[in-house]
């Protein structure tokens, strides 16, 4: 179950399948007899999913201001597309190039938290070279729990560069109060992960960056609602799964 969860979003034909799940009504039928784990899977799915790949590299609009590398994680480039393709365009607006390395992989956190921390570090070391001599004046991504693992465990992919949450990224970008955002009349709530408050510590950004946005009104679920399953769990089709916000510091041997 883990090597199908973290490889077979990297294959394109994997888009075109889940794609032809939702059109030919398989989805609805499953989610009907199979259970809450199965309707669970059912629910993520972004609704008219596309066969697509991204391009190695998306040129900055302007004059350029850096060069950002983007990591798309493993199950979040199915359920997380459209957040990612949002992403590359507000910072190729911004003026920045991104890169989307066709290398890189699952970021491993599934694997470690399961016990297998030898095949966790070979993810790792798998991203570093992806990601290395690109370059890159940051990486960021749109999964907190991904991005946060990517980062706690950088020594072993030697990535130098800073591995940010892209709401933070963007917050710290000097033209991103120049953009003309239409008004949002809306009462939106903010989910705030634990890996994002403990590991990366920029729990801030979210809520900094939406308010840019004119009218909109953030509302912050309480605490006892900010933390969840480790990265990619809450997708396995188990009774038990981890505790919660458990992070690991080091590989086992």
């Amino acid at each position: 179950m883990l090597h199908t969860l973290s490889h077979a979003p990297y294959a394109q034909s994997t888009s075109t399948l889940a794609g032809l799940y939702q059109k030919s009504g398989l989805a609805s039928l499953t989610s009907s007899l199979g259970g809450k784990a199965i309707k669970r899977l059912n629910q993520l799915l972004p609704t008219g999913i596309k066969a697509a790949t991204w391009k190695e590299l998306y040129p900055a609009i302007g004059e350029t201001q850096g060069r950002i590398g983007l990591f798309t994680g493993c199950i979040s480039r199915i359920t997380d597309r459209p957040a990612l393709n949002a992403g590359i365009r507000i910072l190729n607006k911004l003026g920045y190039e991104v890169v989307v390395p066709a290398k890189q992989g699952c970021c491993g956190a599934m694997h470690l938290n399961s016990g297998d921390s030898s095949e966790a570090k070979a993810m790792a070391q798998r991203n570093g070279s992806a990601f290395s001599g690109l370059e890159l004046d940051a990486i960021v991504g749109v999964v907190s729990g991904c991005i946060s693992h990517l980062k706690e465990h950088s020594e072993d992919s030697s990535l130098s560069v800073p591995i940010m949450d892209i709401s933070a990224f963007l917050c710290s970008t000097p033209k991103i109060k120049d953009l003309q955002l239409e008004p949002l009349n809306k009462r939106v709530a903010i989910h705030t992960p634990c890996s994002m408050k403990n590991v990366l510590k920029q729990q801030a950004a979210p809520f900094e960056l939406l308010r840019l946005i004119p009218e909109i009104r953030l509302v912050e679920l309480p605490r006892t609602a900010s933390a969840v399953a480790q990265p990619g769990f809450t997708l396995l089709p188990t009774r038990k799964r981890p505790t919660p916000c458990v992070q690991t510091n080091r590989w086992t041997n």
